[in-house]
């Protein structure tokens, strides 16, 4: 995660005037999958002005599936992002 206009400052203060304390950008990773309704992993991430994060989970008994990364932000409206990432699990003895 990259911030494309961002400036020198390395603040991640937001402004939230209904917020009764100072507030930090942060983000929200889910990882989940639509088909079953499940979620399998979930990371709250700090925003500076690059981010590099790992996210874990078990994967399904399936060979090949679709899993749904959302990418929200727990301050800003209207930056949320959805990803649809497909996975196809290899055995390392082939």
């Amino acid at each position: 995660m990259k911030r494309l206009n961002a400036n020198r400052s390395t603040s991640t203060a937001i402004h939230c005037p209904k917020y009764p304390k100072g507030k930090n950008e942060a983000w929200f990773l889910t990882l989940g999958s639509q088909g079953t309704d499940e979620l399998l992993a979930m990371k709250r991430i700090i925003r500076g002005l690059k981010a590099s994060n790992r996210i874990t989970f078990q994967c399904p008994p399936r060979r090949t599936f679709t899993l749904t990364l959302y990418l929200m932000s727990d301050c800003l409206i209207g930056f949320d992002q959805q990803f649809n990432l497909q996975f196809e699990i290899v055995d390392a003895k082939t």
